[in-house]
């Protein structure tokens, strides 16, 4: 029998059944364009924030934020998520509009336990 790979070298993401980063590429690239053609789908920016997220496309993702922001209630997991990626945009400081979207968390849910341990790092953060 033929072996379509050598022995003992590891097959390809796509091979092994996975996905690699094109497909990944591609997968969010349709996503950006079914929510041009349908923004007002929660799951589907949630889906694109988290996309963003793991490619460390941060300022991307806050814009999405923004997105998701206008067409959905705020809740405070969104609003804390939000905090810490708007974070990551600004050179990883939780001070400023982080901190304001963590106390709107806090005021939805005073016992939050992430957006309270985060406020806990903003107020560290300024001694």
């Amino acid at each position: 029998p033929a072996v379509s790979r050598t022995e003992g070298a590891p097959a390809s993401p796509v091979a092994q059944g996975g996905v690699g980063p094109a497909q990944i590429a591609a997968m969010v690239q349709r996503l950006e364009q079914r929510l041009q053609t349908q923004p007002n789908d929660p799951k589907g920016w949630r889906m694109l924030i988290k996309s963003y997220e793991t490619m460390g496309r941060f300022d991307d993702a806050v814009q999405a934020y923004q997105r998701l922001l206008a067409i959905a209630p705020p809740d405070p997991d969104v609003l804390t998520d939000y905090a810490v990626t708007l974070g990551m945009s600004k050179g990883q400081t939780l001070a400023g509009e982080p901190e304001a979207l963590l106390e709107q968390a806090l005021k939805l849910d005073p016992k939050h336990v992430q957006a309270l341990a985060l406020s806990g790092s903003a107020a560290f953060e300024q001694a």
